[in-house]
């Protein structure tokens, strides 16, 4: 299994991805519930077959918290859905990775009694969610750089009008 410290890199020393050896099954996410599964507990559960690295009382809290906003999950035909991952603060589906992945190294953090600074260069969304993502989470300081006039305003507004935020 590859922890999520080993996964920090982001990437294998040739260049390419990591990826599960096996895809275990996660019995409480795939069975027939008797009441409606919420996404943070099955996030927990499907995470906790391949972070091996928090306790699953961590990470359901992490999930808790990172997926705090609906996530619609959408029938189209028969036995097909849609996990609509649009709905975040800055409606982009970076929302959902970066809200998780600011709480997961905050956890990290914490444990290690470390501070992180994180640098980021955008031309448009990603930088809106990393900002919201990242945003007053512990021992995590986010610079998000940005071609100035070459970004929608919407965005720009994202990422300048949180409350703590200094523009330089």
């Amino acid at each position: 299994m590859y922890g999520f410290v080993k996964l920090s890199s982001g990437s294998r020393p040739d260049g390419s991805l990591y990826v599960p050896e096996t895809i275990p099954f996660c019995r409480k996410a795939f069975s027939a519930p008797s009441t409606p599964l919420h996404l943070p507990d099955v996030a927990a559960d499907v995470l906790s077959a391949f972070i091996d690295d928090i306790p699953s009382a961590d990470l359901h809290t992490i999930t808790l918290d990172a997926f705090s906003f609906p996530i619609p999950l959408v029938k189209l035909d028969g036995d097909l859905y849609l996990l609509e991952l649009f709905h975040g603060p800055t409606l982009a589906f970076k929302d959902v990775g970066a809200r998780f992945m600011a709480r997961a190294l905050s956890y990290f953090l914490r444990t290690q009694q470390q501070k992180l600074t994180i640098a980021v260069a955008t031309s448009g969304d990603t930088g809106s969610a990393v900002a919201h993502g990242f945003h007053n989470v512990p021992n995590i300081s986010v610079y998000v750089f940005y071609p100035s006039g070459k970004i929608s305003p919407i965005q720009e507004q994202q990422m300048t009008t949180l409350a703590g935020i200094s523009m330089r």
